[in-house]
């Protein structure tokens, strides 16, 4: 899912930063500096059993789950990793079409 989100948001020309299980712990910590840092990166796609573990993120004002997680207890961990000075807003997506 994190993959076809990727590629759509090349196409539309947005700048991201990307968080999943299969990076090293050195990526991972490169990956929130750039959604911190760099002006350029607008959103971080985490999966969300990577995102629901050790991780804090500060620069976050907004989650979108576009992949829901059979346990909705590690849905909302991952939510409760973000740490916003803002409040949170939270949104869900379901594809119903079979992809």
């Amino acid at each position: 899912m994190l993959d076809r989100i990727g590629d759509m948001l090349e196409e539309a020309q947005i700048r991201y930063a990307r968080l999943d299980g299969t990076m090293t712990r050195e990526d991972r910590a490169k990956a929130c500096d750039d959604l911190r840092f760099n002006k350029k990166v607008e959103i971080l796609l985490v999966s969300t059993r990577a995102g629901g573990v050790g991780l804090n993120l500060t620069a976050a004002s907004r989650c979108f789950l576009v992949d829901p997680y059979w346990n909705p207890s590690v849905e909302a961990q991952a939510i409760d990793r973000i740490v916003s000075s803002v409040p949170l807003i939270s949104s869900y997506f379901c594809n119903t079409d079979g992809c």
